[in-house]
């Protein structure tokens, strides 16, 4: 990554060249999302404006216009809101770079949103969530923020609820808008194969003309691990399924901010500072070297133990969700209703023997080349890695690559990982989350105690 520059109307440029690849891809980040909603906006309109983006602009006035246009530049187009960020990505082949980065300012800056397509939206999205309801994955994702989260904004679902989307106004659109879409809080993302003096020339022309009267953006709210609440946390959402679906969570210390960021630094050097980078990269490998133990690939922990082993999981994966301010390392899987403290049980004591024993040597090095590999394969799509990159440099502020990532990862040792674990596979930092037909019991507690306590 270049280091960022600015435009004149306050806008960053985040560069990510790439001279071997045969695409381009552009892309607009705004700093805003579901967790600025609550006590500010309806629940679910950071995303209905995402999509309103694409109903037309006052040169494309339809979405079936847009998609031409797109298409005629051998073009796609992806967006997505989360918790924190709401982001628009055009992908085309390096010689219509110019075109796409006019095309991306026309989509962003010349959208009408009309009230007619605001009501249709509305009603588009509603159904997706009568859609959503029925998926039991994404309703333990949901219901697992929840509990986590259920003291703060993180917890509320990013599409928000049937009810509030009903409740949004073509008046409340404009006025998130007015709030949320200021230059000082978006950044413009090029990847990929491009031309820097010329691209960097055409978007002075295309950007720094954009000076929306805008009013003061809604921020994320300060967060700390003391805002979850008293841990652990046990949610069990009743449903008349054949499986039960299971989450457990172990809040982390941090998110993509760390806590040493601040200690005798000011201003740029802060961004800028090696030793912040290597540190952040170290702790970055550490977890993630852990994670892949303990629940990436057919040769994890839990995945030869739960489902080849003990047949308890038909499916079990852990993965480390990172936010700004907060993270957790999530362990989620489904199993039959029967089996629930069985499966539980395994879980447990999985994690109990990386707080005992050491990681063997022959394991640390076949983890180490699966997560390398796993990693290079993943970036090797430009729009990935572009997401990735960026997601990275707006939650901390630092900028570092993959091959730096990798030579960390090479350097994990052991000793670190039970370390790790120790620390964190703890009552003190777990949450856990079902659907199905398990009941709060005893039984829980006392597994808990046993293993962890």
């Amino acid at each position: 990554m270049l280091k960022p520059i600015f435009l004149k109307n306050s806008m960053s440029v985040l560069r990510f060249p790439k001279p071997s690849a045969n695409t381009f891809l552009i892309g607009f980040v705004v700093k805003t999302g579901s967790a600025m909603e609550y006590g500010n906006f309806s629940q679910g309109i950071s995303q209905l404006v995402e999509r309103l983006f694409w109903r037309g602009t006052y040169k494309h006035p339809s979405t079936k216009n847009l998609n031409l246009a797109l298409e005629g530049l051998g073009g796609e187009f992806q967006s997505f809101t989360t918790q924190e960020n709401t982001c628009f990505y055009i992908e085309v082949p390096t010689n219509n770079q110019y075109k796409a980065i006019s095309f991306m300012a026309e989509i962003i800056q010349r959208s009408y949103f009309d009230s007619r397509d605001v009501e249709l939206e509305k009603k588009n999205l509603a159904e997706e969530l009568k859609t959503y309801s029925q998926n039991l994955n994404y309703e333990l994702e949901e219901a697992s923020m929840s509990n986590i989260y259920s003291n703060s904004s993180m917890g509320f679902p990013v599409n928000g609820y049937i009810e509030t989307i009903n409740q949004i106004t073509h008046t409340q659109v404009l006025e998130y808008l007015s709030h949320q879409y200021s230059p000082n809080i978006c950044s413009v993302v090029l990847s990929g194969n491009f031309e820097s003096k010329k691209t960097l020339e055409l978007l002075e022309q295309e950007w720094s003309i954009w000076n929306p009267k805008v009013k003061k953006p809604i921020e994320l709210k300060p967060f700390s691990n003391d805002d979850v609440g008293i841990l652990p946390k046990m949610n069990y959402r009743q449903r008349g399924v054949a499986q039960t679906y299971l989450s457990v969570d172990f809040i982390l210390d941090e998110g993509y901010m760390p806590s040493f960021e601040t200690e005798n630094i000011d201003g740029d050097d802060k961004r800028e500072d090696k030793n912040l980078i290597e540190k952040r990269l170290e702790n970055m490998a550490n977890l993630m070297v852990l994670n892949a133990v303990l629940g990436q690939g057919f040769s994890s922990r839990l995945w030869a133990k739960g489902v080849e082993e003990e047949v308890l999981f038909n499916h079990i994966e852990s993965k480390i969700q990172l936010f700004t301010m907060t993270s957790f390392l999530q362990i989620i899987g489904g199993m039959d209703n029967l089996q629930f403290s069985f499966g539980l049980e395994c879980i447990l004591s999985t994690l109990d023997s990386l707080r005992k024993t050491t990681v063997s040597i022959n394991e640390l090095s076949k983890t180490k080349s699966y997560l390398k590999g796993l990693l290079v394969r993943q970036h090797e799509n430009l729009f990935v890695n572009t997401v990735w990159s960026v997601e990275n440099y707006l939650g901390s502020g630092l900028i570092y690559d993959l091959d730096k990532l990798l030579e960390k990862i090479d350097k994990v040792e052991a000793p670190a990982l039970r370390s790790i674990a120790l620390d964190l596979f703890i009552p003190e930092r777990m949450s856990i989350t079902t659907l199905g037909t398990a009941k709060e019991t005893r039984l829980v507690d006392k597994l808990i105690s046993k293993y962890l306590g």
